[in-house]
C-alpha cells in the first residue's frame, strides 16, 4: 500500500510510514471503508484534484474497481462519476490525501541512459573516424616541416602509412639522419645560380627513410607532359581484373600506344573530367588535372601536376613493387643516368626535338641509394641543361 500522507510505498501491515511518520492505524479507524486501499490499485495518474482532494476519474481503469460501502446501507455503491455524497444517497465520495504520491522517475532515467549512450557513441565513432579513416590515401599525408620559417632547405618525413606492429624503434628513421643531408638546400642554390627560380620545380622522396625533401615549386602546378602513372593506378584501381593490356600500354615505352590506352581508360570513366574527379576523391590530390585527352593538339587546356603529387604517385608504385613498369628510355629524352644506378621513369616534352619544357617522373635504384625524383620544368628552362644538372646533384647527395 501506499502512505495517504506522502505516497510512500509501505508494507501491507506497516502502523506508520517510515518516510514521514504518518499514522496509519489512527487514519484508518477514523476514516474506516470511505478511503479505497491504498493498495496497488493506486496510480496518482488515475485521480482529479477536487475540492482539495483526489477523486478517482471515469476514465481510469481501475475505476470501476474500487467500490465505497455506505455504513448505514449495506448496498455496494460504484462511484460511476466524480461528484459529492449527495448523489449516492448521503454517502460521502471516498476521498485521497491532498498531496499525490511521488511521480516514478523510471521513464526519465530510461531517457538519461539512452542519451549516454548515444553520446558515447558518437564520440567513439568521430575517434574511429579520426584515426582508422577509411578514405585516408597517400595524399591525406601531407609533409610537416621541420622549419617554420622555410620548407626547402629541410627535409620533412611523412607520415607511416602501415606501422608494423613488430618494428623495433632503432629500425624508425632517425631525425638527425634526416638533417645530415640537405638535398633541398643545395638543389634550390642550383636553381637560383641558373636564374630558374619561376620555372623549375623538384620533389624527392628517400623510399629508405621515408623521407621528403620538398625543394624550389613543389607545390607549383605544371603541365603534365609524359605523365601517365595517375592514369595507370586510377585505372587499376577501378578496373583491378579487367583490361590488362590497355594498363600495360599506358605504361608502354611506346608514346603512340600509351596515348591509346589513355584514352581508353579516359572513356571507361567517361572522360579526362571524371577521371580526375576519381583522383580527387579516392587519392585526395588537387594538382594533378586531367583536361584534355591525349594527343589533342588543339585542345586549349593543358593536363597538370605538381613536383609532390608526382613524387607521391611515384612512391606508391614503388611501394607496390612496380616500379620496373616505368620504362621510357632515358637517352630518348637526353637524361643521362648516374653511374651505377637504374632509373625506371617516364619524360615528357612540349617539344621533343628541342626538349625546352621536359618533365621527369623516375625512381632511382643506386649502390646506397633508393628515391623518387620529380622535376617540372616550363619556359624553356630545360632547354639550358638544368635537368642532368639536378639529376646528377641528387644522386650525389642521396648516395651518400
Amino acid at each position: 500500500m501506499f502512505c495517504p500522507n506522502c505516497g510512500k510505498a509501505l508494507n501491507d501491515d506497516a502502523d506508520f510510514c517510515n518516510e514521514c511518520g504518518f499514522n496509519l492505524n489512527e487514519f484508518n479507524n477514523q476514516n474506516g471503508d470511505n478511503n479505497p486501499a491504498f493498495g496497488d490499485q493506486f496510480d496518482a495518474a488515475d485521480y482529479t484534484m477536487s475540492n482539495n482532494q483526489y477523486v478517482q476519474t471515469p476514465n481510469s481503469p481501475d475505476y470501476a474497481q474500487n467500490e465505497y460501502v455506505d455504513g448505514n446501507n449495506s448496498n455496494t455503491r460504484v462511484f460511476n462519476q466524480a461528484d459529492t455524497g449527495a448523489n449516492y444517497g448521503g454517502a460521502t465520495p471516498p476521498t485521497f490525501p491532498v498531496t499525490p504520491p511521488p511521480k516514478k522517475k523510471s521513464g526519465m532515467i530510461a531517457l538519461i541512459i539512452i542519451l549516454s549512450v548515444l553520446v558515447l557513441g558518437m564520440a567513439v565513432f568521430a575517434a574511429w573516424m579520426l584515426i582508422f579513416s577509411p578514405s585516408a590515401t597517400v595524399f591525406e599525408e601531407r609533409v610537416v616541416v621541420t622549419s617554420e620559417a622555410v620548407v626547402t632547405s629541410e627535409a620533412v618525413r611523412l607520415p607511416h602509412e602501415e606501422e608494423k606492429a613488430d618494428e623495433k624503434e632503432d629500425e624508425k628513421p632517425k631525425e638527425e639522419e634526416a638533417e645530415g643531408v640537405d638535398v633541398a638546400g643545395a638543389v634550390n642554390k642550383l636553381i637560383e645560380m641558373r636564374d630558374l627560380e619561376n620555372d623549375v620545380a623538384v620533389v624527392v622522396v628517400d623510399n629508405t627513410s621515408r623521407n621528403v625533401y620538398l625543394c624550389n615549386g613543389y607545390d607549383k602546378s605544371y603541365t603534365a607532359w609524359g605523365f601517365y602513372l595517375p592514369v595507370y593506378m586510377a585505372f587499376g584501381e577501378q578496373y583491378p581484373d579487367s583490361y590488362d593490356s590497355y594498363k600495360e600500354d599506358i605504361m608502354s615505352s611506346d608514346i603512340s600506344r600509351c596515348n591509346s590506352a589513355g584514352n581508353f581508360a579516359f572513356d571507361c570513366f567517361g572522360g579526362p573530367d571524371q577521371l580526375t574527379e576519381y583522383l580527387r576523391r579516392e587519392f585526395n590530390c588537387s594538382s594533378t588535372i586531367f583536361a584534355r585527352r591525349f594527343g589533342d593538339v588543339n585542345s586549349t587546356r593543358d593536363n597538370t601536376t605538381s613536383a609532390y603529387e608526382a613524387a607521391m604517385f611515384m612512391r606508391e608504385l614503388n611501394k607496390n613493387n612496380e616500379y620496373a613498369k616505368m620504362c621510357h628510355s632515358p637517352s630518348s629524352f637526353g637524361i643521362k643516368v648516374p653511374d651505377y644506378a637504374s632509373m625506371y621513369a617516364q619524360f615528357g616534352s612540349e617539344n621533343r626535338s628541342v626538349m625546352n619544357n621536359l618533365n621527369v617522373f623516375a625512381i632511382v635504384k643506386g649502390l646506397n641509394s633508393d628515391y623518387c625524383i620529380a622535376i617540372l620544368t616550363q619556359n624553356g628552362a630545360s632547354s639550358g641543361g638544368i635537368v642532368n644538372e639536378i639529376i646528377d646533384l641528387v644522386h650525389l647527395l642521396m648516395e651518400g
